[in-house]
């Protein structure tokens, strides 16, 4: 299981409204730089891979799984499985950077798609041709936990 954070932008952007996490689009990229949790803030920031072979720019869409089990005044969010299909080389990556693809630009006006979270792997993955790479969260965990 890869490890999971933050980036230090979230908070500020959800509280200038810039993301509504029930309703925009949210994307996984692949990225085989490092992010800076504390400094990147926008997708341009992240080193995602090059798009070809079953890789598109920007990534895939991560669908929302309505929230049925919070408590009132608790809000998850749960996401789907996201799924690459190799058609030749993809690679190599080692981190998935959650990212809000609806907004194009963060709290303090810099134009891009807000940043989420990103999930560090513990080597790097490469995918061949014919090869599938499934994103997942934590099994029954949900991605973002806000409130009680």
């Amino acid at each position: 299981m890869a490890s999971f954070q933050r980036f230090h932008c979230l908070p500020e952007d959800l509280a200038c409204g810039i993301h509504n996490l029930r309703e925009h689009v949210l994307k996984v990229a692949l990225c085989n730089i490092q992010p800076d949790i504390a400094m990147d803030c926008v997708l341009d920031d992240v080193g995602e891979i090059e798009p070809g072979n079953g890789y598109d720019p920007g990534g895939n869409i991560a669908l929302q799984v309505p929230d049925t089990k919070s408590p009132l005044g608790t809000f998850e969010l749960f996401l789907s499985p996201v799924m690459w299909r190799a058609t030749g080389p993809i690679g190599p990556f080692q981190w998935a950077v959650l990212y809000n693809s609806s907004a194009l630009m963060n709290a303090r006006g810099r134009k891009g798609h807000p940043l989420i979270a990103a999930w560090a792997y513990r080597r790097e993955i490469d995918l061949d041709d014919g090869e599938t790479y499934v994103w997942r969260a934590k099994e029954g965990q949900p991605v973002l936990r806000f409130g009680g």
